[in-house]
């Protein structure tokens, strides 16, 4: 699992194109890393999930039928479809209330917020649990 954070240079004037280019980023990022894994000789089976907030850029990354008319978001655009098409990610849309980022990006109520973040230290305990098996089996 993989965080980042980034200051911006510029304003977006849509949540379109933002996650576009937070999608196009991420997807060469799992490339990368799915080009290391298979170097050093890990099996991988299947595509990786890449999630996203937006409908619309799940839509626009897996439909051939669409096109885009924003010519500087072209290149995110195709670098999108073309990992797509090769079978390195699969975007699939995430609700809102499972988006394990809400929290730390957008003001959320507070019974959504709890419930988020009580999931995440749920996911980090069984980790450690689970890493601290390893190690004493080690």
């Amino acid at each position: 699992l993989f965080w980042r954070s980034k200051r911006q240079i510029g304003c977006e004037g849509s949540s379109y194109a933002s996650e576009l280019r937070a999608a196009a980023w991420t997807a060469r990022e799992l490339r990368g890393l799915r080009m290391f894994l298979r170097g050093i000789g890990v099996e991988l089976s299947g595509p990786s999930v890449l999630y996203m907030d937006n409908e619309a850029t799940v839509y626009s990354s897996t439909s051939l039928a669409t096109s885009l008319k924003v010519r500087h978001l072209s290149i995110d655009y195709h670098c999108c479809r073309e990992l797509t098409a090769w079978g390195v990610i699969t975007p699939t849309k995430v609700a809102s209330a499972e988006n394990w980022a809400d929290p730390f990006t957008k003001a959320t109520d507070k019974i959504t917020f709890w419930y988020l973040t009580d999931k995440m230290m749920i996911s980090a305990r069984a980790t450690a649990v689970s890493v601290r098996s390893f190690l004493t089996w080690w």
